[in-house]
């Protein structure tokens, strides 16, 4: 369950091909570092922290790839892909 306050993020899950906006992303500062929690509506999740120029995810073996294009974050775990924001990140 996404805490209260969390914001829509843009997701297309399990290689689905039409964004939707049914994901929530939530944020935190853990040990200097940003964490940032997307939280699936079927209560799946990803934890991502940032590193350097993207991010890394912390909660598995699969790599996350990320980008930004024109003032958005888009991030790729396996078959999910998330669109948020570049400003979420700071």
């Amino acid at each position: 369950m996404a805490e209260e306050g969390a914001e829509p993020v843009l997701c297309a899950l399990e290689g689905e091909g039409e964004w939707s906006d049914d994901c929530r992303l939530e944020t935190a500062r853990v040990g200097g570092a940003n964490v940032f929690v997307i939280r699936h509506p079927d209560g799946g999740f990803r934890r991502l922290v940032e590193h350097g120029d993207g991010f890394a995810s912390v909660d598995g073996f699969e790599t996350a790839r990320s980008e930004v294009r024109e003032g958005r974050i888009y991030v790729t775990i396996g078959d999910d892909r998330y669109n948020f924001p570049a400003q979420a990140s700071q």
